[in-house]
Protein backbone atom coordinates (compact mmCIF):
# COMPACT_ATOMS: atom_id res chain seq x y z
CA UNK A 1 0.00 0.00 0.00
CA UNK A 2 1.28 3.48 -1.19
CA UNK A 3 2.14 5.61 1.74
CA UNK A 4 -0.13 8.78 2.04
CA UNK A 5 1.24 12.20 0.58
CA UNK A 6 1.68 13.43 3.96
CA UNK A 7 4.58 11.96 3.90
CA UNK A 8 5.82 12.87 0.63
CA UNK A 9 9.67 14.29 0.44
CA UNK A 10 8.33 17.89 1.84
CA UNK A 11 7.22 16.49 5.22
CA UNK A 12 10.37 14.60 5.60
CA UNK A 13 12.04 17.88 5.09
CA UNK A 14 9.77 19.33 7.59
CA UNK A 15 10.03 16.76 10.05
CA UNK A 16 13.93 16.73 9.27
CA UNK A 17 14.03 20.58 9.89
CA UNK A 18 12.21 19.81 13.96
CA UNK A 19 15.20 17.93 15.37
CA UNK A 20 17.16 20.85 16.34
CA UNK A 21 18.36 21.27 20.39
CA UNK A 22 19.15 17.42 20.30
CA UNK A 23 19.23 14.04 18.51
CA UNK A 24 16.78 13.26 21.61
CA UNK A 25 14.41 15.69 21.14
CA UNK A 26 11.67 16.79 18.61
CA UNK A 27 11.88 20.56 18.70
CA UNK A 28 9.57 22.18 16.35
CA UNK A 29 10.84 24.80 14.00
CA UNK A 30 7.99 27.43 14.41
CA UNK A 31 8.49 29.34 11.20
CA UNK A 32 9.13 26.55 9.00
CA UNK A 33 5.82 24.98 10.32
CA UNK A 34 3.56 27.94 9.43
CA UNK A 35 4.97 28.33 6.14
CA UNK A 36 3.90 24.59 5.84
CA UNK A 37 0.65 25.19 7.02
CA UNK A 38 0.21 28.07 4.51
CA UNK A 39 1.26 26.43 1.43
CA UNK A 40 -0.22 22.80 2.61
CA UNK A 41 -2.55 23.00 4.99
CA UNK A 42 -4.53 20.17 3.62
CA UNK A 43 -1.60 18.11 4.27
CA UNK A 44 -1.65 19.38 7.58
CA UNK A 45 -5.35 18.37 7.71
CA UNK A 46 -4.72 14.96 7.04
CA UNK A 47 -1.74 14.09 8.95
CA UNK A 48 -4.14 15.47 12.17
CA UNK A 49 -6.59 13.38 11.24
CA UNK A 50 -4.39 10.15 11.17
CA UNK A 51 -2.90 11.46 14.36
CA UNK A 52 -6.66 11.25 15.91
CA UNK A 53 -7.33 8.42 14.96
CA UNK A 54 -7.30 5.83 18.13
CA UNK A 55 -5.79 3.35 15.94
CA UNK A 56 -4.80 4.18 12.17
CA UNK A 57 -3.69 1.69 9.71
CA UNK A 58 -0.40 3.77 9.84
CA UNK A 59 0.48 4.68 13.21
CA UNK A 60 2.10 8.07 13.33
CA UNK A 61 5.96 8.49 14.02
CA UNK A 62 7.00 10.66 16.89
CA UNK A 63 7.88 13.06 14.80
CA UNK A 64 4.55 13.48 13.00
CA UNK A 65 2.81 13.99 16.10
CA UNK A 66 4.77 16.63 17.19
CA UNK A 67 4.36 18.15 13.69
CA UNK A 68 0.51 17.63 14.10
CA UNK A 69 0.34 19.19 17.32
CA UNK A 70 2.34 22.05 16.11
CA UNK A 71 0.74 22.58 12.93
CA UNK A 72 -2.92 22.28 13.98
CA UNK A 73 -2.38 25.61 16.20
CA UNK A 74 -1.99 27.41 13.02
CA UNK A 75 -5.37 25.10 11.49
CA UNK A 76 -7.48 26.20 14.36
CA UNK A 77 -5.87 29.80 15.38
CA UNK A 78 -7.55 28.95 18.83
CA UNK A 79 -11.16 29.08 17.45
CA UNK A 80 -12.10 26.37 20.11
CA UNK A 81 -11.05 28.63 22.99
CA UNK A 82 -14.55 29.54 23.78
CA UNK A 83 -16.51 26.38 23.46
CA UNK A 84 -13.80 24.62 25.50
CA UNK A 85 -14.19 27.31 28.25
CA UNK A 86 -17.54 26.71 28.35
CA UNK A 87 -16.91 22.67 28.69
CA UNK A 88 -14.69 23.61 31.67
CA UNK A 89 -17.73 25.40 33.36
CA UNK A 90 -20.19 22.73 32.48
CA UNK A 91 -17.58 20.16 34.12
CA UNK A 92 -17.60 22.29 37.60
CA UNK A 93 -21.26 22.30 37.47
CA UNK A 94 -21.51 18.49 37.00
CA UNK A 95 -23.73 19.62 33.51
CA UNK A 96 -22.09 15.91 32.16
CA UNK A 97 -24.34 15.75 29.04
CA UNK A 98 -23.37 19.47 27.98
CA UNK A 99 -19.45 18.95 28.68
CA UNK A 100 -19.50 15.99 25.96
CA UNK A 101 -21.42 17.77 23.90
CA UNK A 102 -19.27 21.04 24.21
CA UNK A 103 -16.06 18.50 23.85
CA UNK A 104 -17.42 17.30 20.66
CA UNK A 105 -17.73 20.82 19.64
CA UNK A 106 -14.21 21.75 20.30
CA UNK A 107 -13.17 18.49 18.76
CA UNK A 108 -14.46 19.57 16.07
CA UNK A 109 -12.54 22.36 15.54
CA UNK A 110 -9.51 21.13 16.65
CA UNK A 111 -8.99 17.31 16.68
CA UNK A 112 -5.96 17.56 18.97
CA UNK A 113 -7.24 19.68 21.99
CA UNK A 114 -6.53 17.79 25.38
CA UNK A 115 -8.53 19.06 27.03
CA UNK A 116 -11.56 17.87 25.61
CA UNK A 117 -10.37 14.30 24.97
CA UNK A 118 -9.71 14.16 28.33
CA UNK A 119 -13.44 14.88 29.09
CA UNK A 120 -14.59 12.43 26.36
CA UNK A 121 -12.25 10.18 27.78
CA UNK A 122 -13.44 10.67 31.67
CA UNK A 123 -17.32 10.56 30.70
CA UNK A 124 -17.71 8.16 27.57
CA UNK A 125 -16.92 4.63 28.80
CA UNK A 126 -19.45 2.85 26.88
CA UNK A 127 -17.61 -0.23 25.18
CA UNK A 128 -14.26 0.00 27.53
CA UNK A 129 -11.90 -1.99 26.42
CA UNK A 130 -12.29 -2.43 23.11
CA UNK A 131 -10.42 -5.78 21.78
CA UNK A 132 -6.93 -4.81 20.81
CA UNK A 133 -7.16 -6.28 17.19
CA UNK A 134 -10.26 -4.10 16.37
CA UNK A 135 -10.16 -0.83 14.97
CA UNK A 136 -11.07 1.86 18.00
CA UNK A 137 -14.15 3.90 17.11
CA UNK A 138 -13.08 7.61 17.21
CA UNK A 139 -15.94 8.98 19.26
CA UNK A 140 -15.53 6.94 22.14
CA UNK A 141 -14.33 7.35 25.57
CA UNK A 142 -11.16 4.67 24.79
CA UNK A 143 -10.41 6.48 21.30
CA UNK A 144 -10.38 10.08 22.77
CA UNK A 145 -7.81 8.21 25.61
CA UNK A 146 -5.81 6.51 23.40
CA UNK A 147 -4.89 9.29 21.31
CA UNK A 148 -4.29 11.78 24.29
CA UNK A 149 -1.98 9.21 25.96
CA UNK A 150 -0.34 9.47 22.25
CA UNK A 151 -0.35 13.49 22.14
CA UNK A 152 1.05 13.86 26.14
CA UNK A 153 4.29 11.32 24.62
CA UNK A 154 4.74 13.73 21.59
CA UNK A 155 5.32 16.73 24.16
CA UNK A 156 7.23 14.89 26.24
CA UNK A 157 9.18 13.94 23.10
CA UNK A 158 9.88 17.48 22.81
CA UNK A 159 12.72 18.23 26.10
CA UNK A 160 12.87 17.10 29.37
CA UNK A 161 11.29 19.90 31.18
CA UNK A 162 14.30 22.11 31.79
CA UNK A 163 15.69 25.69 30.91
CA UNK A 164 18.24 24.09 28.22
CA UNK A 165 14.92 21.43 26.67
CA UNK A 166 11.78 22.72 27.67
CA UNK A 167 8.70 21.01 26.84
CA UNK A 168 7.07 22.75 23.71
CA UNK A 169 3.38 23.22 24.00
CA UNK A 170 0.82 25.51 22.31
CA UNK A 171 -2.06 26.10 25.29
CA UNK A 172 -1.82 26.98 29.13
CA UNK A 173 -3.93 23.91 30.02
CA UNK A 174 -1.72 21.38 28.03
CA UNK A 175 0.97 22.42 30.49
CA UNK A 176 -0.84 20.83 33.06
CA UNK A 177 -2.05 17.92 31.18
CA UNK A 178 1.69 16.90 30.91
CA UNK A 179 2.29 17.80 34.51
CA UNK A 180 -0.56 15.64 35.74
CA UNK A 181 -1.70 12.70 33.44
CA UNK A 182 1.92 12.55 32.21
CA UNK A 183 3.95 13.29 35.04
CA UNK A 184 2.26 12.20 37.60
CA UNK A 185 2.37 15.51 39.18
CA UNK A 186 -0.72 17.19 41.37
CA UNK A 187 0.81 20.41 42.99
CA UNK A 188 2.23 23.72 41.61
CA UNK A 189 3.69 26.10 44.10
CA UNK A 190 4.74 28.83 41.96
CA UNK A 191 5.11 30.20 38.19
CA UNK A 192 7.41 32.60 36.72
CA UNK A 193 7.30 34.02 33.32
CA UNK A 194 10.97 34.50 31.32
CA UNK A 195 10.76 35.24 27.94
CA UNK A 196 9.11 32.43 26.12
CA UNK A 197 9.49 30.21 28.63
CA UNK A 198 6.39 29.76 31.44
CA UNK A 199 8.69 27.96 34.66
CA UNK A 200 6.77 26.35 37.65
CA UNK A 201 7.75 25.46 40.73
CA UNK A 202 6.37 22.17 41.98
CA UNK A 203 4.81 20.99 44.90
CA UNK A 204 6.48 16.97 44.97
CA UNK A 205 8.40 14.69 42.52
CA UNK A 206 7.80 11.20 40.56
CA UNK A 207 8.97 8.30 39.38
CA UNK A 208 8.73 10.34 35.86
CA UNK A 209 10.24 13.41 37.10
CA UNK A 210 12.01 14.62 39.47
CA UNK A 211 13.01 18.25 39.79
CA UNK A 212 11.97 20.93 41.75
CA UNK A 213 11.01 23.12 38.91
CA UNK A 214 10.07 22.80 35.04
CA UNK A 215 10.19 24.73 32.01
CA UNK A 216 7.60 25.17 29.23
CA UNK A 217 8.26 26.72 25.65
CA UNK A 218 5.19 28.86 25.12
CA UNK A 219 5.90 30.60 22.32
CA UNK A 220 2.99 29.39 19.84
CA UNK A 221 1.12 29.44 23.06
CA UNK A 222 1.51 33.89 23.46
CA UNK A 223 1.11 34.09 19.82
CA UNK A 224 -2.21 32.34 20.08
CA UNK A 225 -3.04 34.38 22.99
CA UNK A 226 -2.41 37.55 20.83
CA UNK A 227 -4.63 36.26 18.42
CA UNK A 228 -7.23 35.82 20.31
CA UNK A 229 -7.31 39.34 22.46
CA UNK A 230 -6.81 41.04 19.17
CA UNK A 231 -10.66 39.35 18.32
CA UNK A 232 -8.77 37.34 15.27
Amino acid sequence: MKRPFITSLFLILALTSMAQASKNYITPDWKHIEQLCTSRPDSIRLLVERVATPTPEQPPTMAECVLAYCGQSYISLGKETVNEQEMNKALQNKETAKAIQLADKVLAVNPLNLSALLVKAQLCRDGWPFATDTPVPKNTGYGALLVFQRLLEAIAATGDGSHAHPFVVTSVPDEYHLLREYLGIQRVKGQALVGHCDILTLGGVSERYDKSTIHFDITREMELLTLLFKGK
